[in-house]
C-alpha cells in the first residue's frame, strides 16, 4: 500500500505534466456495499481508505456520490471540490459538482463545470443531459434545445425529443414602431416583417423587409444575415441591410459580431458597424463584456465611434437583463456617445446621442410570443424622440 507522502508524490508529478491524479483500486467491499445500497457502510469504508489514499480521485468521487445518495448535498459538494483540486479536469468530478449543485438549485453555477467536461469529454451522454437539464433549470431553454438538437444528432440511438409536441424551429416576426418628437414634427413610424430560418442547432439566416415613414418621406429596406456557433464557445454573426431610396434611413449598413464564452458565466465580445449615408459614413467599433448572474444578465461595450471623416467619439452601452419561463426575456439598456440624426430627408447632423430602452420578449405559448419596448433617446439640442414597439411572433 502506497503511504501518504509517496502519493503526494506521484500527484505532484503527474500534475507537473498535464496528466490526471493517479487513483488506486478501491476494496470490492466498498462497491458491493453501494450495490446493496449500503451507503453508510460504503462511506465508512471510503473514509478509512482515504486516510491512506488522500489522492485518490477515484476514491473520492466515489464519496461523493454516496455522500450525495444519502441526502448530504453540501458535504458531497465539498468532497467533489477536493476531486477537483487534485485533478482540476476530471470530467466525473466537474460532472458531479454539476449535478450537486442542480440538487442544490444552484442551476446557473452548473453549467460552467459542465461546459468545461463537455470540452474534455463529449462523447459523454450523461455530460449533455446535464447541461441540458441546467439550461432549462436556469431560464434558458433555447440553449437547451440547442443542446438537446446537438445531442441527438451526436447520439443518434439515445432518446432526445423535445420534451412536448410542438414548434421548435422557423420564426416570422411582424414588428411596429412609433415615435413622437419634441421639435413639433409628425410622429415617425416604421413595420418591419422579419422571418428566421434554423440550418441546424447551430446556426441560422434571417430576412426582412421594412418601411419606414420620417419627414412624409417614406424609406423601404430590406436585410439578409446570418449566425451561428462555430465551436462551444464562439459564437459570430453577420448582417446587411439595404435602403434603394435611403432618403431618411442609410443608403446601407454592415454588421459583424462575435463572441466567445469564457467559463463561470462571462463572455466577450467584439462588435463592428459600418454605415453609409447619402452623404457620409459611419464607423463603430465596440468591445462587450458579459456576465450572467443566475437568471440575470449584465453587460457593459465601450465603443470608438466615427462619424465622417473628423468626428470621432467614445461611446458607451450598458444593459442589464432577466431571463424568466420559457425563452422569456425583460431587459433594461442605456447608451450614450456622438452619432447622426436626421433633420429631415438627407440632413444628417452630428449630435451626442443618450437613450433608455426598456424592452421584452414574452412567448405566450410554445407557437406565439409578444415582443414590446419603450424607448427615450435624446438627440442633441435637435430633438428628442419618444417611441413605443409592439411585435408578433409565430414559431413553426
Amino acid at each position: 500500500m502506497l503511504q501518504p507522502r509517496l502519493q503526494a508524490v506521484c500527484v505532484g508529478l503527474a500534475l507537473a505534466f498535464g496528466m490526471a491524479a493517479p487513483a488506486w483500486a478501491l476494496p470490492q467491499t466498498v462497491w458491493r456495499a453501494i450495490d446493496e445500497s449500503r451507503y453508510s457502510d460504503a462511506q465508512s469504508q471510503l473514509q478509512a481508505w482515504l486516510k491512506a489514499h488522500p489522492y485518490d480521485t477515484e476514491a473520492h468521487c466515489t464519496l461523493a456520490h454516496v455522500l450525495y445518495l444519502q441526502g448530504q448535498s453540501s458535504a458531497a459538494l465539498a468532497e467533489y471540490g477536493h476531486v477537483l483540486v487534485l485533478a482540476p479536469d476530471d470530467p466525473d468530478g466537474l460532472l458531479g459538482k454539476a449535478q450537486v449543485l442542480l440538487a442544490l438549485h444552484q442551476a446557473a453555477e452548473a453549467i460552467p463545470p459542465l461546459e468545461r467536461a463537455l470540452e474534455i469529454d463529449a462523447g459523454n451522454e450523461a455530460v449533455w443531459r446535464t447541461l441540458a437539464e441546467a439550461y432549462d433549470a436556469s431560464g434558458q431553454p433555447r440553449m437547451a434545445m440547442k443542446t438537446k438538437l446537438a445531442a441527438a444528432r451526436r447520439f443518434p440511438k439515445s432518446n432526445w425529443s423535445p420534451p412536448e409536441d410542438g414548434p421548435t424551429g422557423d420564426t416570422l416576426m411582424v414588428l411596429a414602431r412609433g415615435e413622437t418628437l419634441t421639435n413639433g414634427e409628425a410622429p415617425w413610424n416604421a413595420e418591419t416583417l422579419e422571418y428566421q430560418h434554423l440550418l441546424g442547432p447551430r446556426a441560422g439566416l434571417v430576412a426582412s423587409l421594412g418601411l419606414t415613414n420620417r419627414f412624409a418621406v417614406e424609406d423601404a429596406t430590406f436585410g439578409l444575415g446570418a449566425a451561428g456557433q462555430v465551436t462551444d464557445r464562439l459564437a459570430l454573426g453577420l448582417q446587411g441591410i439595404y435602403s434603394p431610396t435611403h432618403e431618411v434611413v442609410p443608403l446601407w449598413r454592415l454588421d459583424a459580431t462575435g463572441r466567445c464564452a469564457l467559463g463561470a458565466g462571462w463572455k466577450i465580445g467584439l462588435e463592428g458597424e459600418r454605415t453609409q449615408y447619402a452623404t457620409s459614413t459611419g464607423m463603430r467599433g465596440a468591445l462587450s463584456l458579459e456576465k450572467l448572474l443566475g437568471s440575470f444578465r449584465v453587460s457593459y461595450a465601450p465603443a470608438l465611434i466615427q462619424l465622417g471623416d473628423v468626428n470621432a467619439g467614445l461611446g458607451q452601452r450598458a444593459e442589464i437583463a432577466y431571463a424568466y419561463g420559457q425563452d422569456d426575456l425583460i431587459a433594461l439598456s442605456g447608451e450614450l456617445g456622438p452619432a447622426y440624426a436626421f433633420a429631415g430627408p438627407q440632413q444628417l447632423i452630428a449630435v451626442s446621442e443618450r437613450g433608455l430602452t426598456l424592452s421584452g420578449h414574452h412567448w405566450v405559448n410554445r407557437a406565439w410570443s409578444a415582443t414590446y419596448a419603450l424607448s427615450w433617446n435624446q438627440e442633441g439640442n435637435l430633438y428628442t424622440r419618444d417611441g413605443v414597439t409592439l411585435g408578433l411572433t409565430r414559431r413553426f
